[in-house]
C-alpha cells in the first residue's frame, strides 16, 4: 500500500507541476500581451484578492467600454502640437498686423495734416493775389 501511495503521490505531484507550468505560460503569454499592447511590464509580485469570476466579468466590461471608445488616433498628440504652433503664429501675426494698422493710421493722419496746411497755405497765398489782382485792376480803371 505504501508503494501505491507514493505512486499516487507522484502522479498528484506530476499533475500539479504540469497544472503550475501551464497556468505559468499562461501568465506568459499574458505579458507578453500586455507588452505588446500597452507597451508596459507586469510587475512580477501582484497579489489579486479578488475571485477569477468577478476579474473575468471585470475585463469583460472593460474590453467593452475600451471597443465602445473605438479607434484611438495616435497622432493627435503630434497634430495638437502642430495646431498650437500654428496658432501661435497666427496670434503674433496678428500682433504685428495690429502695429502694422496703428502705424499705418498714425501715417496717414500726418499725411492729412500735412496736406491739409500745404492746402490752406495755397489757398491763402492764392487769395491773397487775387486781392492784389483785383485791387490792381480796381486802380486802374479810376
Amino acid at each position: 500500500m505504501s508503494k501505491y501511495r507514493a505512486w499516487v503521490q507522484d502522479e498528484v505531484s506530476s499533475i500539479n507541476n504540469l497544472k503550475i507550468a501551464e497556468m505559468e505560460q499562461r501568465v506568459n503569454i499574458i505579458r507578453e500581451r500586455i507588452k505588446d499592447r500597452y507597451d508596459m511590464d507586469v510587475p512580477t509580485e501582484m497579489v489579486v484578492d479578488d475571485e477569477p469570476d468577478d476579474l473575468e466579468m471585470r475585463i469583460e466590461r472593460i474590453n467593452r467600454s475600451i471597443e465602445s471608445i473605438g479607434p484611438i488616433n495616435m497622432a493627435v498628440q503630434q497634430e495638437y502640437e502642430d495646431e498650437q504652433t500654428r496658432l501661435e503664429t497666427l496670434m503674433e501675426q496678428r500682433v504685428d498686423l495690429i502695429t502694422s494698422e496703428d502705424n499705418l493710421r498714425e501715417t496717414i493722419q500726418k499725411i492729412d495734416r500735412v496736406a491739409r496746411k500745404k492746402f490752406q497755405e495755397t489757398f491763402d497765398h492764392i487769395k491773397l493775389n487775387f486781392s492784389n489782382l483785383f485791387s490792381l485792376e480796381k486802380r486802374t480803371k479810376v
